[in-house]
């Protein structure tokens, strides 16, 4: 990493080649990937829920209601439209 003489931009080599970047975009990125593991979090405990609604939508033809105590995140309605267009 290299910062040029304006100091408004960073360099990041690989090898010979290198990108630019202005320290905005810099800041967006580390505000940005604090934020992946959080949502990772989010779907790892959803993931409990979704995979009994997968199975029992792909063994009805019907719409199949979520578990009550289900996740209240996920968009099972949406989720349901997109299973019957991959099938």
């Amino acid at each position: 990493m290299d910062v040029t003489r304006s100091r408004c931009t960073v360099r990041l080599y690989y090898d010979c080649q290198y990108i630019s970047l202005t320290l905005k975009y810099i800041d967006y990125f580390s505000r940005m990937f604090s934020v992946v593991p959080q949502q990772l979090r989010y779907y790892i405990v959803a993931l409990q829920d979704v995979l009994p609604y997968v199975t029992a939508t792909f063994t009805t033809v019907n719409y199949v209601d979520p578990a009550p105590e289900a996740c209240k995140n996920i968009n099972f309605p949406h989720l349901y439209v997109e299973l019957i267009h991959f099938v």
